[in-house]
């Protein structure tokens, strides 16, 4: 009662479903059926700064749902305050990683039009992975990732173009994709990111290890 009634008080309808088994298959099955728009879940684990997901019950759902989940971390800041007739955010600034792989243009929608809804700055990221290469090649390499970062800032500027209904920004860098986006996130203080479950993670076989890791490093 001390998770309903709340939500009650501020005019959220709640139904409740107690299931024995095994929680992820009765978590996608019940998802499924209703059919729900949105799944929210926390990600407990062991805590601390890069707290392992993976093998946890919310990293098995991410992967498996077809669909979108909001994922809170127990060290992120209230969001949401439910009093009144409807719940109250505080999210000042959304952030979207982007990878300009072929599910951008619906993750942008998406971010977009909750930047919209919450009055939110839009912020878009792309992180140039850092190059790794023999010392002879360093410097070729790096002059390489540098053009490709500028080229990535014009790419980004026009992709912000294509939000106009919402005040939107964009930041470009070198690094660790992961690491970047956590960064990013806390630095800017974001009180939400939208990220897609494919991109960099696809290639090396597990899609979505990106967002996961975004998950275990930031309190966002």
């Amino acid at each position: 009662d001390r998770w309903v009634e709340p939500a009650r008080h501020a005019g959220v309808a709640v139904d409740v479903t107690i299931e024995p088994g095994t929680p992820i298959p009765h978590i996608l099955a019940a998802a499924k059926a209703l059919p729900a728009d949105l799944i929210v879940m926390g990600t407990h684990g062991v805590g601390g700064y890069r707290k392992m997901l993976f093998g946890s019950v919310t990293e098995r759902v991410l992967r498996h749902s077809t669909v979108p989940v909001m994922a809170t971390p127990l060290r992120a800041e209230e969001v949401v305050t439910l009093s009144g007739k409807a719940p109250t955010f505080r999210i000042a600034t959304v952030l979207a990683p982007v990878d300009f792989g072929p599910g951008t243009d619906r993750q942008v929608r998406m971010a977009a039009a909750l930047a919209a809804d919450f009055g939110a700055l839009l912020l878009f990221v792309h992180v140039v992975p850092e190059p790794r290469a023999l010392t002879r090649l360093t410097e070729a390499v790096a002059s390489q990732a540098q053009t490709r970062l500028e080229r990535i800032r014009s790419e980004l500027t026009a992709l912000a173009s294509r939000a106009p209904a919402v005040k939107s920004d964009f930041h470009a860098t070198l690094g660790v994709p992961a690491d970047e986006i956590a960064r990013v996130a806390v630095e800017r203080h974001a009180g939400l990111i939208v990220m897609g479950l494919t991109g960099h993670g696809a290639a090396t076989g597990r899609p979505g290890s990106v967002a996961y890791r975004v998950l275990g490093e930031t309190p966002v």
